[in-house]
């Protein structure tokens, strides 16, 4: 979950130097699941996240909790979100649209309602037990020294994260179909805070990166992205009112995909999975079609070692394109989207580091992302689409 920013406004967009994430020790984090959620927590352990603080935990089998009729199997992810997102309604849509998927037959992370009935209640923290307090961040209060933050619990979604298996042909064209049902199923779904809602990570948002070129100290990969999101800016944006848009995830990532393994027919043979749950609708939104493509191949590119990265889109798009249409226009478009995405991670994750220097997690994109980018960059777009189209066309026979 990114979540840098709400709308574009001054007061709501995420401004360089400043530390939005929340400042909680496990105990403090323990004790709110205990008071909350009426649960008693037997294991604890922190998550990866950008901004905000996940935990995964256990619980034992006696609970106070009337809304809870059965405890779920597979514990629990406790999230606790950063103080800018903590002041919007986007957490009420990204509950609906958990529910709106579970209807649907989809696995996804459901909503657990706590001691009051509610989805999500906004606490007061104080600032303790991390590097981030203090009066270098821009939450920091010198008297308090505590800010405000929506807490939930949400269940937890069993199996692996795609990044911890080998990306086969096979699963990205199931990724691409996936988050083609998904978009397909919210297709009539609306909630009134999707509407406006737009952060650092929509990708509509790339023009707002030079704020944050700066984080990026190697000057020539600094160019990269300038000349990007320079592109960017003059070829997609004049488009956007020729795109198609409904409700996207926004983030299919392969920290947000969740597989399961395949039982193999034979022994010996390579083990193959299948996509089974997709997590953390932090970046959902009212967007464009072509956008949510786009993220998708991009992470899909980035950890591909069994095939070339360049020729990921095509089994991505496959899967894709037989639960959803693209205009030519759209399709014509991907490349610089693709691109786009790319300079938001490196330069984001960048940017994000300085400010949390331990947080590896930050810096995943990074290794492969960057020579990746300049390669998709210095492609022509007619070798890249008539590859991408040769692999559609193998599905299609």
């Amino acid at each position: 979950m990114h979540n840098e920013a709400g709308d574009t406004s001054a007061a709501t967009m995420l401004q360089p130097g400043q530390t939005i994430r929340p400042q909680l020790s496990q105990q403090t984090a323990i004790g709110l699941i205990e008071s909350l959620f009426g649960l008693h927590v037997k294991t604890i352990k922190e998550l990866n996240s950008y901004d905000d603080r996940n935990y995964f935990i256990s619980v034992d089998s006696n609970y106070d909790n009337p809304h809870i009729a059965d405890l779920w199997p597979h514990g629990y992810v406790f999230k606790v979100m950063n103080s800018m997102d903590s002041f919007k309604k986007h957490v009420d849509a990204e509950s609906a649209i958990q529910r709106e998927l579970h209807k649907a037959g989809f696995s996804c992370p459901q909503p657990v309602l706590n001691v009051r009935g509610e989805d999500n209640s906004l606490e007061k923290i104080k600032a303790e037990d991390t590097q981030e307090a203090g009066p270098g961040n821009n939450n920091y209060d010198p008297h308090s020294q505590s800010s405000l933050h929506v807490v939930r619990l949400l269940t937890y979604q069993p199996g692996s994260l795609m990044c911890e298996i080998a990306y086969t042909p096979d699963i990205m064209h199931q990724v691409g179909r996936y988050v083609g049902a998904v978009d397909r199923t919210l297709r009539d779904f609306s909630h009134p805070a999707l509407t406006c809602h737009r952060t650092l990570w929509s990708l509509e948002s790339v023009p707002s990166l030079t704020r944050f070129l700066y984080a990026v100290t190697d000057k020539s990969l600094q160019q990269l992205a300038e000349d990007v999101i320079n592109t960017f800016t003059r070829e997609i944006i004049p488009k956007l009112d020729q795109f198609q848009r409904g409700v996207i995830h926004g983030d299919f990532n392969e920290q947000n995909i969740i597989v399961k393994q395949r039982p193999s027919a034979t022994p010996g043979e390579d083990q193959q999975y299948d996509v089974c749950a997709v997590i953390d609708f932090g970046d959902s939104a009212n967007s464009y079609y072509v956008f949510e493509v786009a993220i998708t191949i991009m992470y899909m590119m980035v950890e591909s070692s069994v095939i070339d990265p360049m020729k990921v889109g095509g089994h991505v798009l496959a899967g894709y394109l037989s639960e959803q249409p693209l205009t030519d226009v759209e399709f014509d478009s991907l490349k610089v989207c693709v691109a786009g995405r790319y300079a938001q991670s490196l330069v984001m994750g960048a940017y994000t580091y300085t400010l949390d220097e331990g947080n590896e997690y930050l810096l995943v994109t990074a290794k492969n992302g960057w020579p990746q980018l300049r390669r998709l960059w210095n492609m022509s777009q007619t070798e890249l689409y008539d590859q991408w189209r040769q692999t559609i066309q193998t599905y299609n026979m």
